[in-house]
């Protein structure tokens, strides 16, 4: 039973208290990593609320240009429930993309922020001369569809392509 009552939020679940913390996190220029598929498998029963509740946080840390990781949180607990070891990516972008970001948003998510976070984006998280070439070569555009970013034609890793 919920000390505050059915359908109650805490203080500090409610929106002006998240968008102080996310004003913060982006003046700090701290990042955030939703793990958002995760929790697909931590409670299943919870799922529909989950997402419903995460569409207007999306709405506020856009508002608030908070950079974020596509981050997975996988582990032999989550591929035991049905999660698959780097196909939890996919539905990571994707479900990013269901709560509100956008797909260019989704994919930088997973390129170009992490290598901006680890301070190594003058050789990472973008395509242009001078920077290492490992790229996944796609049958489809992404950015038209994030799905598509299951549809690996190959890999190009050291300058060499790998096909699928």
């Amino acid at each position: 039973m919920s000390l505050l009552g059915a359908g109650t939020q805490a203080a500090e679940c409610q929106s002006p208290a998240i968008s102080e913390i996310l004003t913060r996190l982006a003046k700090n220029e701290t990042y955030l990593d939703p793990t958002l598929q995760s929790f697909q498998y931590f409670a299943p029963a919870n799922w529909p609320q989950i997402i419903a509740g995460f569409k207007p946080i999306t709405l506020q840390i856009r508002a608030a240009q908070v950079r974020i990781l596509a981050g997975t949180d996988w582990s032999t607990y989550l591929q035991s429930r049905g999660a698959v070891p780097g196909w939890c990516l996919h539905d990571e972008l994707a479900i990013l993309v269901r709560v509100g970001f956008t797909n260019l948003e989704a994919l930088q998510a997973a390129t170009l922020n992490p290598a901006v976070f680890f301070r190594i984006d003058n050789k990472n998280g973008t395509v242009e001369a001078g920077k290492t070439a490992d790229l996944i070569l796609h049958r489809a555009n992404p950015l038209a569809d994030i799905r598509n970013t299951r549809s690996i034609a190959g890999i190009l890793k050291r300058g060499r392509f790998v096909s699928r």
